[in-house]
């Protein structure tokens, strides 16, 4: 039998189709099948990562911008009104500032800063400090009692003109490496003292604190011992409990000691402490703590509660020479003197 030609096979093939009634759409028949659902589910789950890291991004930006603001405002409120902040816009600015960080860092991060013993341990120099349970001195509305004009002179200075010049706050976390202490679990590292430090300045002359005296009289000195820097260190047990949300460290005061440096024959240019004081069931009578509701290796907001003061405080961390120093010992159970502090 002689083959098929090609064209033959061709008109074959077409009258078989055509016999069974079922002509194929040649144009698609053997064109490739498109996934069409599996296509848009994966463009709508690439729309949907792409939507969560741009409001992720979003959120962190929003943090990192009400950060900024907070550190500008806190330091320009500083600058204006001293650390200790008493009149209402002074105290209104820096609530605002703060729960818009607060409220970013939560929508950022999804929570309160976990405890982190490494980062919370330092010296922190405060800021800014105020009592959120009160509106605070409102000037346009009222007034410090009226003084007599030197006494006037003397508060303006040392409170209005010159806030920081005289007084600096700062909070050093410490860890001991007594055996006693109790481990709250982050590498072994235990928080368990705080020391507050009040760092005062004196004016050396007349001329500091009183203005439009006699020319005679502006170089009459006021500091014959020539103090140039005075501390006040109140020593505090500290126990944090790392489980809360925020976390929360709890203070009893302890001991107090004075240091004091100066450039007279009495006195160390250094700083020696030269007074201290040894406070019994501090952890009965004088006790305090405050929440941490954000922290970062720069800046730290703290909210606590001191008798029936609500106190809101923002610090910066130190980063000057004297945050390497060793903080004092407690003074001696047998007498007023404190051991000295080698440079403190």
């Amino acid at each position: 039998m002689r083959p098929l030609s090609t064209r033959s096979s061709v008109h074959y093939l077409l009258l078989l189709v055509v016999l069974l009634g079922n002509v194929p759409d040649l144009s698609t028949a053997f064109a490739p099948q498109k996934r069409t659902t599996t296509i848009a589910c994966s463009v709508a789950s690439s729309a949907s990562e792409a939507t969560a890291v741009t409001d992720e991004e979003s959120s962190l930006a929003a943090a990192e911008a009400a950060k900024s603001n907070l550190m500008e405002t806190a330091k320009r409120l500083k600058d204006e009104y001293g650390s200790f902040l008493y009149e209402k816009e002074a105290k209104t600015g820096l609530a605002a500032a703060v729960e818009t960080l607060e409220s970013a860092a939560a929508a950022a991060g999804g929570s309160y800063p976990e405890f982190d013993a490494a980062l919370f341990l330092g010296d922190w120099n405060l800021i800014c400090t105020t009592a959120t349970n009160n509106e605070g001195i409102d000037r346009s509305k009222s007034k410090f009692p009226s003084l007599p004009e030197p006494l006037e002179d003397i508060r303006k200075s040392l409170l209005v003109d010159n806030p920081n010049k005289f007084l600096a706050v700062v909070q050093r976390i410490r860890s001991s490496s007594s055996e006693e202490s109790k481990d709250f679990g982050d590498g072994g590292i235990t928080v368990d003292r705080v020391d507050n430090v009040i760092e005062f300045e004196p004016p050396k002359q007349l001329s500091d604190v009183l203005n439009n005296l006699p020319e005679q009289l502006t170089k009459f000195n006021i500091n014959p011992l020539r103090v140039s820097k005075s501390k006040a260190i109140l020593i505090h047990e500290a126990s944090v409990d790392a489980k809360a949300s925020p976390f929360s460290t709890t203070l009893s005061l302890s001991s107090i000691v004075l240091n004091v440096a100066g450039t007279s024959a009495l006195l160390d240019p250094n700083g020696k402490d030269v007074a201290g004081l040894n406070l019994p069931f501090g952890e009965l009578t004088n006790t305090g703590s405050f929440q941490t509701t954000y922290m970062d290796e720069e800046i730290r907001i703290s909210r606590g509660k001191q008798g029936p003061v609500e106190q809101l405080r923002v610090f910066m961390r130190s980063t000057g020479p004297e945050s390497e120093n060793e903080s004092p010992e407690e003074p001696d159970e047998d007498g007023p003197a404190a051991a000295e502090s080698g440079g403190e």
